[in-house]
């Protein structure tokens, strides 16, 4: 598939995921600030294209624990500068998009993960991506009467169907 003029965000991540494990793996023995700084823009940069990756964060920070060559308490500031400098990679996302909205809502990188959460478990998910309409016309209504989010709708659904959840 060719795509005129377009800049497609898996070959960026595929580069980033690839520079982070590199650039860990070769800082592994001699662990610094500059090492934990680079690791956290990196991940920074990841989390811009798929904010899934920051739910590795916390095995970043159990790796830079794990090492022996340190003190406790360098480990702790390490893992410190490493969430530090990631989130100063995504603030200014965050900010523009708290700016963005009316009601100013804290979104830290983007705000389709409830969606993408409810398509793929709901009561009609089929597995496939795509979604029901007329499901989703009553999940919006729902949601309009309740003022619930597409987040509160799958875990309202876990709570009374828990057998159809994990179906």
């Amino acid at each position: 598939v060719f795509f005129s003029s377009s800049l497609l965000i898996a070959p960026q991540v595929t580069f980033l995921n690839v520079a982070v494990i590199w650039y860990a793996s070769r800082h592994a023995d001699d662990f610094s600030l500059k090492a934990a700084t680079v690791i956290g823009v990196l991940f920074g940069f990841l989390a811009l294209g798929r904010p899934t990756f920051l739910l590795f964060m916390p095995c970043v920070s159990l790796w830079i624990l794990w090492r022996k060559q340190r003190t406790f308490l360098q480990k702790c500031a390490y893992c410190l500068v490493v969430w530090a400098a990631c989130f100063v990679v995504i603030s200014p996302i965050t900010l523009v998009n708290y700016f963005s909205t009316p009601e100013r809502q804290f979104v830290l990188v983007t705000g389709a993960g409830g969606w993408n959460f409810w398509m793929g478990n709901n009561l009609k998910a089929t597995g496939a991506y795509g979604y029901d309409t007329e499901w989703l016309r009553k999940t919006s209504e729902h949601m309009n009467a309740t003022g619930s989010s597409y987040a509160d709708e799958v875990w309202l659904f876990f709570k009374q169907s828990p057998k159809e959840f994990f179906a």
